[in-house]
C-alpha cells in the first residue's frame, strides 16, 4: 500500500528542522519546537494540517519580532526544498497578515517560493489585501526567476487545490488575465503548466471568458497554444461544442461516427486483483468524411455507480482519410493515497471525440 502523502511531514523532518534552526540561532528551543509540533493527535492530521501545526510551533518558538524571525528562517530555508519548504510561507501567513507587515510578508513569500512554493501562503493575503497582492503578483510575473513567475499564476488560481477558493476571483477572474497575459509565452514549462491550470480553473466558472481568451491568444506562438490546449481540458472533456470547434475537433454530434465499420476495443486480462494492471487496446479505421482532430479517451465506470466515472486520455491526432488508428495503454489498479480501488465489475468505454466506440468489462478482485 502506498505511504500516505502526509507522512512526508514526519518526526524526522521536524527534528531536522529544529536542529538546523538551533544551529542558525543558538537560542532557538529545538526540543520544545519538536514537542509542540508533534503534540496531541499529530498522526491523525492531514498534510495541510501538519504543515499548519509545524508553522504554529515555529511561531511559538521563534522570536516575537517578525523581521528577526524571518531572518532566522531564511538562513535555513535552502536546506528544505520542495514540499518541506512550504512550512515557511505558512509561518508568514500565520504571523504577517497585517497592514504593518504586508510589504515584508510579500517579500518573504517571494524569497521562500524559490526552490519550494509559496502558493498556499499567499492565499490569505490575496483574501485580505487583494489589490496589493495582485499588484505584487504582476511584478512576480515579470521576474527573471521562474519560481516567482509561477507564484504569480499558481498563487492566484481561483480554485487552487488545498489552497482554498479565491471567491473574489471565482466571481470575477479578470484580474487573473492581467497577470496571465504576461506569462502566456513563458519559456519555462513549469510556469506554462501553472498558467494552464489557472485558465482551467477560470473555464469551470466562466467558459465564455475563457473562450474569448482562446480566440485572442490562439496561434500567437507554440507556447501560448500549448497553454490554451491544456487550459481547455475540462471543457474538452465536457465536449463543449464551441471549444471543440476552436481546437479543430470533429463534432461529437455528427450523425455519423468518426470511424468506419466496427472499432476494436479490448482489455487483457479481463480480470485482475487490486494491485495488478491490465492493457487496453484499440484499433479502428477512420471514415472518409473530414473530421479534423480526433481525441481518444477511456471512460472508466466503477461498479454500481460507487464513484464518479474517471476519464483517461489515450491520444489525439489530425486524421487522414481512411487511416487506421491503433494503440494501447497500460492501466494499473493499485491503491493510492488519494484513491482506493473498488472490487467488482468495471466498465471501460472507448470514446472518440466524445462518442462511444467500444465497451468492455473488467472484473477487479480484492487483494
Amino acid at each position: 500500500m502506498a505511504t500516505p502523502f502526509k507522512e512526508f511531514f514526519n518526526r524526522e523532518l521536524v527534528e531536522r528542522l529544529g536542529d538546523d534552526l538551533r544551529r542558525a540561532s543558538p537560542a532557538f528551543p529545538a526540543a520544545r519546537f519538536v514537542r509542540e509540533a508533534l503534540a496531541g493527535a499529530y498522526a491523525a492530521l492531514s498534510l495541510k494540517e501538519r504543515m499548519e501545526r509545524i508553522a504554529a510551533a515555529l511561531s511559538a518558538c521563534l522570536p516575537p519580532d517578525f523581521a528577526l524571525a524571518l531572518s532566522i528562517l531564511q538562513k535555513v530555508s535552502a536546506n528544505f526544498p520542495g514540499l518541506a519548504g512550504c512550512v515557511f510561507p505558512e509561518f508568514v501567513a500565520q504571523n504577517g497578515l497585517s497592514s504593518e507587515n504586508l510589504a515584508p510578508s510579500l517579500e518573504a513569500l517571494a524569497f521562500f517560493t524559490v526552490g519550494s512554493s509559496s502558493e498556499f501562503g499567499v492565499r490569505p493575503f490575496l483574501r485580505d489585501f487583494p489589490q496589493e497582492t495582485l499588484a505584487r503578483a504582476r511584478l512576480w510575473a515579470q521576474s527573471p526567476l521562474a519560481d516567482e513567475r509561477r507564484l504569480a499564476s499558481e498563487g492566484t488560481r481561483p480554485r487552487l487545490p488545498w489552497g482554498g477558493f479565491a471567491r473574489a476571483l471565482i466571481a470575477d477572474p479578470r484580474p487573473c488575465f492581467d497577470i496571465l497575459g504576461l506569462l502566456m509565452e513563458d519559456p519555462a514549462l513549469y510556469v506554462r503548466t501553472s498558467v494552464a491550470n489557472n485558465l482551467n480553473d477560470i473555464s469551470k466558472d466562466h467558459p465564455g471568458l475563457f473562450r474569448d481568451w482562446v480566440k485572442e491568444w490562439k496561434g500567437r506562438s507554440p507556447e501560448s497554444d500549448w497553454i490554451l490546449k491544456k487550459g481547455a481540458r475540462t471543457l474538452i472533456k465536457a465536449k463543449d461544442p464551441r471549444i471543440l470547434k476552436l481546437f479543430g475537433y470533429g463534432k461529437a454530434s455528427d450523425a455519423e461516427p468518426p470511424w468506419a465499420g466496427k472499432a476494436l476495443w479490448s482489455v487483457s486480462p479481463a480480470s485482475v486483483k487490486i494491485g495488478g494492471a491490465v492493457k487496453v487496446k484499440y484499433r479502428m479505421t477512420l471514415r472518409e468524411k473530414p473530421m479534423g482532430l480526433i481525441r481518444l479517451e477511456c471512460l472508466l465506470k466503477y461498479p454500481a455507480g460507487a464513484r464518479s466515472p474517471k476519464l483517461f486520455f489515450l491520444g489525439e491526432k489530425a486524421r487522414e482519410s481512411g487511416e487506421t488508428v491503433a494503440g494501447e495503454r497500460r492501466m494499473a489498479f493499485r491503491h493510492l493515497s488519494v484513491r482506493r480501488q473498488i472490487p467488482g465489475r468495471h466498465e471501460l468505454l472507448l470514446l472518440v471525440n466524445g462518442r462511444e466506440a467500444g465497451k468492455v468489462f473488467l472484473d477487479l478482485f480484492p487483494e
